[in-house]
C-alpha cells in the first residue's frame, strides 16, 4: 500500500484528513500482516547501534491497528534493559516499570498500562506510536498531544532521551504540518528499516 501524497502546501487543519486516510489504510491490514511487519521492525532496532548507556526503554500497549512494539521491547529486555509503559492521565503520561506477564489496568484514551501507583520510571529510550510521519521526524498521533508534552517534559531534566517512532512503511508521507508544540522524533522504525530523521 502507498500512503497519500501531501506537500508543504498542506494546511494545519488537514492533519485530521491525513490521520483519517492513514488509519483507514492501517485498519485494512490483515492481523497476520501487522504481526509479521511488527517482528520485522524489531530486526532493525539494535541496542549496540544506538550507542547509549541506557537502563530503561518505554514501549506502549498497541491500540487498534497500531504497529506492535512488543517484539522490540522483548529484544531489549533480553539485552538486560528494563521495561516501562506509559499510563495516560487526563493531560500527561507517566511511565511505570513493567515485565511481560504483568497485569495491566485500563488507562486513559482506551489504552492499557501498569498500575499508576507502581514504580515510576524515567525512560532513556521512548518508543512512540504514530499515525503518520515524514523524513524530518514530524508525526501525527491521535491529536491529543500526550507524547509531544511528555517528550518535552522528559528532555527538560537535561538527560539524554532517544525517541523512536514505530510504524508501518506506508505511514510515511511527504509532509506533516507542524505546529509550535509539536516535537520531532530521532528515528522511525518500519518493517523496511530504521530511518534517521533529518531535522528541518
Amino acid at each position: 500500500m502507498v500512503a497519500p501524497h501531501f506537500t508543504s502546501s498542506t494546511k494545519m487543519n488537514d492533519k485530521k484528513f491525513i490521520r483519517d486516510r492513514i488509519i483507514i489504510q492501517r485498519n485494512g491490514l490483515l492481523p497476520e500482516l501487522r504481526e509479521r511487519a511488527s517482528f520485522k521492525i524489531a530486526k532493525f532496532i539494535n541496542y549496540t547501534d544506538l550507542s547509549l548507556n541506557c537502563s530503561f526503554i518505554a514501549g506502549y500497549a498497541p491500540l487498534g491497528s497500531e504497529a506492535d512494539p512488543r517484539p522490540v521491547m522483548e529484544k531489549f529486555a533480553q539485552s538486560g534493559m528494563g521495561l516501562c509503559l506509559p499510563y495516560t492521565h487526563k493531560s500527561c503520561l507517566t511511565y511505570h516499570k513493567y515485565n511481560f506477564g504483568n497485569r495491566l489496568v485500563r488507562s486513559g484514551f482506551g489504552t492499557e498500562a501498569p498500575d499508576p501507583n507502581s514504580q515510576n520510571i524515567r525512560p532513556d529510550i521512548l518508543l512512540v506510536p504514530l499515525v503518520a510521519f515524514d523524513i524530518t521526524g514530524a508525526r501525527i498521533g491521535w491529536g491529543k498531544g500526550y507524547y509531544d508534552r511528555s517528550i518535552s517534559e522528559l528532555k527538560a531534566d537535561g538527560k539524554p532521551l532517544l525517541t523512536i517512532g514505530i510504524a508501518f512503511s506506508f505511514q510515511q508521507v511527504n509532509f506533516v504540518p507542524v505546529e509550535s508544540h509539536d516535537v520531532t522524533l530521532d528515528y522511525v522504525a518500519t518493517e523496511q528499516g530504521l530511518i534517521v530523521c533529518h531535522k528541518s
